[in-house]
């Protein structure tokens, strides 16, 4: 057994993941093997939720396996026949991991978080908006990545809701790297039938938990890059838009506390849409936005995003 410490949890675990941090022993989650129920509810179904409940979700891909999750504690994987390590750890550590986190009572979404002077920025978007682009742009001008694809945030926290750190790597698309200007050797493909790649990022010594000073919702309807701030109303629709889980709420009759954490949210961080335009070759020009954004220079970013 391998030990990992990841959102805040001791892991421990069967299934080797480098991807984390490594952990002392003592765990509050288990990751096994073992035969996981591959029986789905509607037979003509080719869905990847086989069977959800409140205290257990069964997930499958065909070619990549089944994945139970059980009360936020344990994950038990039935690996599909010759799949590759890699793919295997990517369903895990993403699909299964959010479900497990939405078992603990956190509010999981998809985007990118990154620490700004011991805070959380959070960057949120569908597959291919340029969330981890941005992240990556921000971590290439010295900040750290506390989480890509799996933002988990504890909204029950006192004071600020919190985001917890889960592990530091970027998964990119080609067009994207070109972008960052790194080296496409330097990552590792995730899927064979699929062109994204992955990157371990170095990171030190981090806080389980960051407080979340800032959530921007990546858009691409602008010709020119820019910010805008959103209302409480309009941050309440993107928090439900961009929740990792949403086919999870109903069948575990969670949709009510989903909606007040995504109230509580909306009502004390500010929530902002990071207009990218049409194309991410500018990405280190929307990084420093940010950082303008984040310093409180709203004249100089207004000046930058007019250019």
């Amino acid at each position: 057994m391998f030990s990992y410490v990841a959102y805040g949890l001791g892991i421990q675990s069967a299934v080797p993941l480098p991807e984390l941090v490594s952990g002392s022993g003592s765990h509050d989650v288990l990751v096994r093997f073992g035969r996981a129920d591959r029986t789905r509810e509607n037979a003509e179904e080719r869905q990847e939720l086989v069977c959800v409940s409140r205290q257990e979700t069964r997930l499958f891909w065909e070619d990549v396996g089944a994945f139970q999750v059980r009360r936020g504690q344990e994950i038990i994987v039935d690996p599909a026949p010759n799949v590759d390590p890699q793919v295997l750890r990517s369903f895990l550590l993403g699909s299964a991991m959010a479900v497990l986190l939405h078992q603990r009572g956190l509010l999981v979404l998809h985007g990118s978080a990154i620490a700004a002077g011991g805070e959380a920025v959070a960057f949120l978007g569908g597959s291919g908006w340029g969330k981890s682009t941005i992240a990556g742009a921000m971590h290439a001008l010295g900040y750290e990545i506390i989480a890509d694809d799996v933002v988990a945030v504890n909204a029950a926290d006192q004071g600020r809701p919190g985001v917890l750190f889960g592990f530091p790597q970027l998964k990119l698309w080609p067009k994207a790297l070109a972008a960052l200007g790194k080296l496409r050797e330097n990552f590792s493909c995730l899927h064979p039938r699929s062109q994204k790649l992955a990157c371990h990022i170095a990171s030190g010594a981090a806080p389980t938990r960051y407080p979340l000073r800032r959530i921007y919702v990546l858009g691409t309807s602008s010709i020119r890059q820019g910010i805008e701030v959103l209302s409480p109303q309009e941050g309440l629709v993107e928090l439900i838009r961009h929740t990792y889980v949403l086919s999870l709420l109903q069948p575990t009759n969670t949709s009510g506390l989903h909606l007040q954490q995504c109230a509580r949210i909306a009502n004390c961080v500010p929530i902002l849409r990071l207009n990218r335009g049409r194309s991410l070759g500018k990405v280190f020009n929307l990084a420093r936005l940010v950082e303008m954004d984040l310093a409180g220079a709203r004249q100089e970013a207004a000046i930058l995003q007019l250019r």
